[in-house]
């Protein structure tokens, strides 16, 4: 028992200090966002399918000030199409998580200073699990990698943001585009 007991302490105590270590702005760590994006999923061999779905960013990074910072993020999506044509997306649902590689200072403020210096991109891989049923086609379901690639840039008093992705999962290539704004700034 107390072999446990100093090995999770031991834990907890590595945890709260690197908590202190890589946190030099406590103010903002943390960015969610919300967007809309349109996903092109491969049906079977020589079929593709469209689909518009709404999503949410939820990314936390580590040392956001700095001009290269590592970061997470999962982007969880729904997909819904009214159509009743055949190889249409009627419901779909996925959870994409990443590790993630940011350029660019992303803690800056941009009031007062040029927009080009305030431009952030990041790049990232990760897995994606999710399922989407098809109008008379055999359904999508699973978990595969996948590889992110983005940023955002100033506009007006928020941030915009682009990504795109291509995941790989139910024997499905998938590519996906989407525009976001970052909510809660």
């Amino acid at each position: 028992m107390k072999k446990y007991t100093l090995i999770t302490s031991s834990f907890l105590f590595l945890l709260l200090s690197l908590r202190g270590f890589s946190q030099s702005n406590p103010e903002k760590n943390y960015y969610p966002s919300i967007g809309l994006q349109v996903k092109a999923i491969q049906i079977s061999n020589e079929q593709e399918t469209v689909a518009p779905s709404l999503f949410f960013k939820s990314t936390y990074v580590n040392n956001p000030e700095k001009s290269f910072s590592f970061g997470a993020s999962a982007y969880p999506s729904l997909t819904c199409s009214p159509s009743r044509n055949a190889g249409t997306v009627m419901f779909g649902a996925e959870l994409p998580l990443a590790l993630e590689m940011h350029f660019n200072n992303v803690g800056n403020l941009f009031r007062y200073h040029n927009v080009i210096d305030y431009q952030t991109f990041f790049i990232g891989f990760g897995a994606t699990a999710g399922f989407y049923f098809i109008r008379e086609h055999e359904d999508i379901n699973g978990i595969g990698p996948s590889f992110f690639l983005g940023g955002s840039l100033p506009f007006l008093r928020g941030l915009f943001g682009y990504r795109g992705s291509m995941s790989y999962f139910g024997k499905s290539l998938q590519a996906t585009l989407g525009l976001y704004y970052e909510i809660g700034s």
